[in-house]
């Protein structure tokens, strides 16, 4: 599939899957990585966690938290 056509492509599938995404019930403690930039305010899984819910707020921007090395190990040796 050409790039052109490949984002916005993606973008419609995240959308569509996000759209039909019904959360349930997590019988153990939620763990959430927030980034300091993000205003999502994660407290609304505090229901679905039985044994409760931990915030970690992380700096950086939603793109920061899965690419900046401060917050991801690459591999065992990192």
């Amino acid at each position: 599939m050409p790039v052109a056509l490949r984002s916005p492509y993606i973008l419609d599938v995240y959308e569509q899957a996000a759209s039909h995404y019904l959360p349930g019930i997590h019988a153990g403690r939620v763990i959430v990585f927030k980034p300091a930039e993000d205003s999502v305010d994660p407290r609304g899984w505090e229901s679905l966690a039985v044994d409760g819910l931990e915030v970690h707020e992380v700096p950086g921007n939603h793109d920061d938290v899965l690419t900046e090395k401060a917050h991801v190990r690459y591999g065992p040796n990192n």
